[in-house]
């Protein structure tokens, strides 16, 4: 099994990669975001495929369409966190319990069920991912993200021009 363990914040590629996991466990203080497009990015890293799977279409465009952090109860709420626990130090050792249930139980259903999952979100990628890489690509080079590193170093509101 794969676990993801949240302590603090998990941002960006970080939370992709622990919604992408089995399960994910987080202290009750923690947050999750991805703020691709706070900086001027698409969120094309896999973000697209993951978060609607987790959470569903309507809450993963309102989280990846603002960049906004959710607090670990909420995101717990919504089905972005599968395991909360109360403090920092519980994550880990929580994490490893869930693990060692999962690898307890017989290995032939376990390795097909999470194949089949694993076959829903390969098919996912294979539709997302291609444009989704490409768009955040493109945005690499626009003067989007320039604006928003230049806003951020100034510690100012960032301007964007509408094209």
């Amino acid at each position: 099994p794969v676990i993801a363990a949240v302590q603090g914040h998990s941002i960006g590629l970080g939370t992709t990669i622990a919604v992408a996991c089995d399960a994910v466990v987080a202290e009750r203080s923690a947050k999750l975001s991805d703020p691709h497009i706070a900086i001027g990015l698409v969120a094309g890293d896999g973000g697209c495929v993951v978060w609607p799977q987790a959470v569903g279409m309507l809450r993963a465009r309102r989280y990846l369409l603002t960049g906004q952090a959710i607090p670990a109860p909420e995101a717990h709420t919504m089905g972005l966190v599968t395991d909360l626990v109360e403090e920092p130090e519980d994550v880990l050792p929580a994490a490893r319990s869930l693990a060692d249930t999962i690898a307890a139980l017989p290995p032939v259903a376990i390795q097909g069920t999470k194949r089949a999952l694993n076959q829903i979100t390969k098919l996912r990628t294979a539709e997302v991912l291609p444009l989704s890489l490409t768009l955040e690509s493109h945005s690499m080079t626009t003067e989007d993200i320039v604006e928003a590193i230049e806003a951020f170093r100034a510690k100012r509101p960032p301007v964007y021009r509408a094209r």
